[in-house]
């Protein structure tokens, strides 16, 4: 609606708080003001406790919470995982989706499995394999999905990853990548590995498709998977194991305040990490995420999955 640009966050607040009254429009009016103020959905006002996407949960408003979440994007991300200001227990839109579940079964299905995708794919984005298996021996569905929100699934993570052996690993399963799903720059898989010229990767994902390159066929036969796994194999398709870690993984690990790897790792809540020392004395003159620019509050949690990566690193003595 083309007044809601006047609307203010707390008419707004206290619209979607109340519920549904009558009025069969309150939640077109709540996702005509969050499409215009984005980070506003998960912020809570210095004097509330939840935000307008809790109070959206608990109103059972599935419908409009799915219509918001294309919204953003990876470089805007909601973050899911805010939790309000109750004490002494703060709660997750899971916790009061789940609180709710007797009304809302659907909601809570959902929630809890967006939950799962979120983590999910922030794992595939540091390589964190452990955490990937883990949750993959749970809900091997996950191997194919993510969140609206998110660029990439976790194929194309692993062509950015570059070794095709991982590809092969988690593909020889019952549950198979899909090789046609693209991410939101419209790429599939194979697209990504030819933009990064990887030709192991482009021949196996070729070999993985073959009603699709039916010209390739021939060519195709003579290069099977086990040049690809024989490590005394010294043809070229042989993938030497990574003994560095990429730009993207480094970025990952890196405080983008002390430009430093982390020691601390914690998650703010404007769901970006930082280093715990550096935005606690951030946020002793600022309340505006140094990232986004969204406002944010001192909610911090720490990043055990950047913990453990950098942990895992430095075991094999590829980080200082």
């Amino acid at each position: 609606m083309a007044g809601n640009a006047t609307v203010s966050y707390d008419q707004i607040y206290l619209m979607v708080r109340n519920g549904y009254t009558g009025d069969s429009t309150i939640w077109d009016q709540a996702f005509e003001y969050i499409r215009l103020h984005p980070n506003e959905l998960f912020y809570i006002a210095p004097n509330r406790r939840w935000s307008i996407g809790h109070q959206i949960i608990y109103h059972g408003a599935l419908k409009l919470f799915k219509r918001l979440l294309p919204l953003y994007n990876e470089d805007n991300r909601p973050n899911i995982f805010t939790t309000t200001k109750d004490n002494p227990k703060p709660l997750t839109i899971l916790d009061i989706a789940n609180d709710r579940k007797g009304s809302y079964k659907e909601q809570y299905e959902y929630i809890e499995h967006l939950f799962a995708q979120d983590k999910f794919i922030q794992a595939c984005k540091i390589y964190n394999w452990p955490m990937i298996d883990e949750m993959l021996n749970k809900d091997r569905k996950l191997l194919n999905e993510k969140p609206p929100y998110c660029s990439n699934y976790f194929l194309h993570y692993l062509v950015l990853y570059g070794d095709v052996r991982k590809f092969a690993q988690y593909h020889e399963s019952d549950t198979r990548f899909q090789l046609d799903l693209k991410n939101a720059d419209g790429k599939t898989a194979l697209d990504l590995a030819r933009e990064k010229r990887n030709q192991a990767f482009i021949d196996e994902l070729q070999q993985s498709q073959p009603e699709r390159n039916t010209l390739d066929n021939d060519r195709e036969d003579d290069r099977r998977s086990p040049i690809l796994f024989s490590p005394t194999n010294n043809t070229q398709q042989t993938i030497p194991i990574q003994k560095k870690i990429t730009p993207e993984i480094l970025k990952n690990i890196t405080c983008t305040l002390t430009h430093k790897i982390f020691v601390d790792p914690v998650i703010a809540s404007d769901g970006q990490t930082y280093e715990r020392k550096a935005i606690t004395e951030y946020f002793q003159n600022n309340r505006y995420s140094p990232l986004t620019g969204e406002p944010m509050d001192d909610t911090f949690t720490d990043n055990i999955q950047i913990k453990a990566l950098i942990r895992d690193l430095r075991q094999q003595k590829l980080i200082p």
